[in-house]
């Protein structure tokens, strides 16, 4: 696994950027009620794509396709901005005292995963 995504994958350790120390706290980054909503937003997203696949393969017309293909990609920004906002939401109310350290990698993972 890159370090890349170890440091995203996992809230449980520390990492540098810039000479600053980000803190980021051990534990489950949804609530139990999001992560099932999440994960039936993943659920959708991939019988969607599921069925842009069949298109192609279909032979279907490539401007509807490129339409639903669409549709699957922001489907799919949503999650992420799901995942990014249940972060930001545990991160600051598990760890009061180091809110002000988590910042600069809770920007940072904002700006790498929501862009379009």
């Amino acid at each position: 696994m890159s370090k890349e995504k170890e440091r995203v994958s996992t809230m449980s350790e520390t990492s540098e950027r810039n000479d600053e120390t980000i803190v980021k706290q051990p534990g489950a980054f949804l609530s139990p009620e999001d992560k099932k909503a999440v994960l039936v937003r993943f659920s959708k997203a991939i019988g969607h794509l599921q069925s842009v696949k069949r298109m192609v393969e279909n032979d279907s017309d490539v401007e509807k396709t490129l339409v639903q293909l669409s549709a699957v990609r922001s489907a799919l920004y949503g999650v992420a901005r799901s995942l990014i906002q249940g972060v930001f939401e545990n991160q600051f109310d598990r760890d009061k005292e180091n809110r002000e350290e988590s910042i600069p990698y809770l920007l940072e993972l904002a700006e790498r995963y929501l862009q379009k």
